[in-house]
């Protein structure tokens, strides 16, 4: 079972009027979801920015911090960076 929540805001300046920013919490019990052995719940929050840098062109840098990751459990908190580039044409 997956639980999703996610606030999107675009316009954040009137110089940059198609970037935008993000926040998302999920939680999710992989166990539910058909998982082959019991593990934790987890619980993710996600913080991105989205920069239009071209009409056609967008960098989107994030960061997730992960509680309790699922299948470690030796970690209480995991953190997750990534750098995703779209080009639309």
């Amino acid at each position: 079972m997956i639980v999703q929540a996610p606030l999107k805001q675009l316009g954040i300046t009137t110089e940059q009027p198609n970037d935008g920013v993000g926040i998302a919490v999920c939680w999710s019990d992989p166990f539910r979801n058909g998982g082959s052995r019991p593990v934790q719940d987890e619980t993710a929050i996600e913080l991105g920015y989205c920069f239009h840098l071209t009409p056609l062109v967008r960098i989107q840098p994030d960061v997730q911090f992960v509680i309790d990751p699922a299948y470690n459990a030796r970690r209480e908190t995991a953190v997750v960076f990534q750098l995703q580039l779209d080009i639309n044409w």
